[in-house]
């Protein structure tokens, strides 16, 4: 027989191996002097043409044509010669590996004494040639002694139908199917009849009958004569299951244990060394796979299949599903698959990925890359680099952070580091991140976009972006809708253009009513507050309460009861002010009128009257206007400063100044004196500074009567009479009217400069 063995490539050499298995004996002739050798010849290609030189051959028997065990040891033909391809080996295994089982030859070759050894396959099944090595003389043999008789007889060598005399003894058992043994005394069987025997088509099994042992041995099914399944005997408890590979072992004193299959002793064509299952716990279980352990204490553990998975110590009630290399280490915990993940948690989940690590109670990572939930109830969906924290979720993404308890990040670079934070962050290259608890954040480099067929959408209990909601866009044909937000009640009139109200409003608050916003003019904005109306061309109300703008491009910032009634015309805020002219300001305050155009009018009660007046008015509660144009106005009690928060005078400047595009002066002080009444006719009296003078300053001072004797007739002279530089002036004061003194007090009004 010709057999063509195809090389596997290997270190450049591809061979190809024609093999003759004629197989035959050196020195048949001498039946007792042969000999164990037998002669293989074949032939050998080299890069598709017959190989010349000299080559490394090794020889070795195996009992699998594919995997199998070897039998004896490899035998090696060095430096064989080779020419036109063909060439003739002597190969002596010696006697022991012929025992009638099936054989196979596996042949390894190189070009001699280099490089590495390439394999021929498939492997060749070894021919009865070599079984004949005992037997050269055997068809000469007359008879054969009973002694010498061993083995099998083959049905070949026996007549058609032999018969046997008296009784056949077998003391080894005899062998075979039995199908044509006839009249067999059941008594040799136990009395049994052939329904009570184990049968290959199966059993009609009545209660109390089973299939084991009754002794306390483990139990094997053996398949090639290889263990594929033990049933190991518990006397005290549950008994144990290992199926799979003969290295599969359960530790001693372990109960309930189960090894579905798996594992393997020879793994060098996969893995480069065996790999066991291995189960140390009570009541655990592992499906499959190889390398995988259930180690002491880890009850009620699962490993459903995959390699090297660890159930560590203690981690009872556990369950690894597949994968390669994770592992569990708490209470109740799962990884569903994946490579290099870790569950440390306790009821934590981890379904799959790489280089996941669940170390909190209850934490979830459902897959991804390198993904981190580190504490209690946090949950990673999937993506790659995410951190969740407590209650946090991360559903997946890249490089997302979900720091805060109760918060939410996904995208890119997403982070939530508040408590009840929302952070959406879309693909640009840098974080993004909440800044206060309860923030909902989104950054959409491309825009936001909500599509609800008209339905709008409810926000805080109230539907909005539908018409009577609290947030609808109100469509022109013009192109420029109406943008109404707040109070259902807030009022745009149908045709008006590009009207805004931003919110506000109310049909009923503590007892008012119609509190309503409106915009009655194109371009108006009301951008919240109550009963605010802004009816002017462009015209704003800001907020606050019954304001109303209605000249062009008027304003109202806020405040209550404010009207800007004229164009440009500005209300800062305060109450009841009123801005009535173009260009006129109120800047806040009460009580407020700017009336002159282009006019200013500011504190309580000021009014500005006249044409670019300003006027400022103290908290006197009276009225306090201008009387001409382009006049500034203050009325200020307690004294004005300039340069100065601390005024010691009505008027009190800390710094120089020019009057009239005159001198340069640089200090100003300016006040009233109380001079006290006189049993004398004529009295000196001292001024003192409120603020001292660098040199002697100029004084000029006039004397007035006491307003709270508005009939009296006195009268007085005065005159300055000496001025100091750090204490003040004195004046004398003289009655002229009679020679007597006087009751009333005088007021001195004195103004000082240097």
């Amino acid at each position: 027989m010709k057999t063509k063995l195809k090389l596997i490539n290997r270190a450049a050499l591809r061979v190809l191996l024609t093999t003759f298995t004629t197989f035959y004996v050196a020195q048949l002739a001498t039946a007792f002097a042969q000999g164990t050798a037998f002669t293989y010849q074949g032939r050998l290609n080299s890069g598709g043409t017959p190989a010349n030189g000299n080559y490394d051959l090794v020889f070795a028997l195996y009992n699998d044509p594919l995997i199998g065990s070897q039998i004896g040891t490899a035998i090696t033909n060095s430096a064989m010669p080779v020419t036109n391809g063909l060439f003739t080996a002597t190969v002596d295994f010696g006697g022991a590996p012929w025992t009638g089982q099936l054989l196979y030859l596996q042949i390894l070759v190189r070009t001699n004494g280099n490089g590495a050894l390439a394999l021929l396959n498939p492997r060749q099944q070894v021919t009865p040639a070599p079984y004949s090595i005992l037997a050269a003389n055997a068809g000469s043999a007359g008879s054969v002694a009973a002694a010498n008789i061993s083995g099998t007889i083959l049905n070949a060598s026996l007549p058609a139908n032999p018969t046997f005399s008296g009784t056949v003894t077998a003391s080894g058992g005899l062998s075979g199917n039995g199908a044509n043994v006839t009249n067999v005394n059941a008594a040799t069987l136990n009395g049994l009849s052939a329904t009570n025997l184990w049968q290959s088509g199966g059993n009609n099994v009545a209660n109390g009958q089973f299939l084991g042992s009754t002794n306390n041995q483990a139990m094997e099914v053996r398949v090639g004569n290889q263990r594929a399944l033990m049933i190991t005997t518990n006397p005290a408890d549950s008994a144990n299951i290992i199926g799979g590979s003969p290295a599969n072992f359960i530790d001693s004193g372990v109960k309930g244990a189960v090894i579905a299959g798996g594992g393997t002793t020879n793994i060098l064509t996969y893995l480069g060394s065996s790999s066991s299952n291995h189960i140390s716990a009570d009541f655990s279980t592992i499906g499959g796979g190889s390398g995988n352990w259930i180690q002491t204490g880890a009850d009620h553990s699962v490993i459903g299949n995959g390699m090297n998975n660890v159930v560590a110590a203690n981690t009872y009630e556990s369950v690894i599903a597949g994968g390669v290399g994770n592992t569990v280490s708490g209470q109740f915990l799962v990884i569903g698959g994946g490579t290099q993940n870790t569950n440390t948690g306790y009821a934590a989940t981890l379904g799959g990925g790489y280089g996941n690590f669940a170390s909190s109670y209850y934490g979830t990572v459902g897959g991804g890359v390198n993904n981190s939930a580190t504490a209690s109830y946090a949950t990673i969906g999937g993506g790659q680099g995410n951190q969740a924290g407590f209650y946090a979720t991360v559903p997946g993404g890249l490089f997302n952070i979900a720091g805060g308890q109760l918060s939410f990040a996904a995208g890119f670079k997403a982070q939530a580091l508040n408590q009840g934070a929302f952070v959406w962050a879309d693909s640009q290259n840098a974080p993004f991140a909440s800044t206060a608890n309860n923030q909902f954040n989104v950054r959409a480099g491309g825009g936001v976009l909500f599509v609800t067929s008209g339905a709008g959408m409810t926000i805080d209990g109230q539907s909005v972006l539908t018409t009577g909601s609290g947030i609808s866009i109100q469509q022109n044909a013009n192109g420029a809708p109406d943008v109404i937000e707040g109070s259902p009640g807030n009022f745009v009139p149908t045709g008006t253009m590009g009207a805004t109200i931003g919110g506000g409003g109310a049909s009923y608050y503590y007892g008012d009513t119609f509190l309503t916003n409106s915009v009655t003019a194109d371009f108006g904005t009301v951008g919240g507050g109550g009963a605010n109306t802004a009816s002017g061309y462009a015209a704003t109300v800001a907020g606050g309460q019954v304001n109303i703008a209605s000249g062009s491009y008027a304003t109202v910032a806020g405040g209550a009861q404010n009207t800007a009634s004229a164009s440009y015309a500005t209300v800062g805020g305060g109450n009841d002010n009123i801005a009535g002219i173009t260009g006129a300001t109120v800047p806040g305050g009460e009580f407020n009128l700017a009336a002159g155009q282009n006019s200013f009018a500011a504190g309580q009660q000021a009014q500005a009257l006249n044409q670019g007046a300003f006027v400022w008015a103290d908290s006197q509660g009276v009225p306090f206007g201008s009387t001409s144009t382009n006049q500034f106005l203050i009325r200020a009690q307690g004294g004005v400063g300039i340069n100065t928060n601390n005024p010691g005078a009505t008027l009190d400047v800390n710094g120089s100044f020019r009057v009239n595009n005159g001198t340069v002066f640089n200090r100003i002080q300016a006040g009233q004196a109380i001079m006290p009444g006189s049993s004398l006719v004529a009295t000196n009296f001292t001024v003192t500074f409120p603020q001292a003078f660098t040199s002697t300053p100029k004084v000029i001072a006039s004397l007035s009567g006491d307003p709270s004797f508005p009939s009296a007739t006195d009268t007085f002279a005065m005159s300055i009479r000496a001025i100091t530089t750090t204490t003040g002036f004195t004046v004398n004061v003289v009655r002229v009217d009679t020679a007597t003194g006087w009751s009333q007090q005088l007021r001195i009004n004195w103004q000082a400069w240097q």
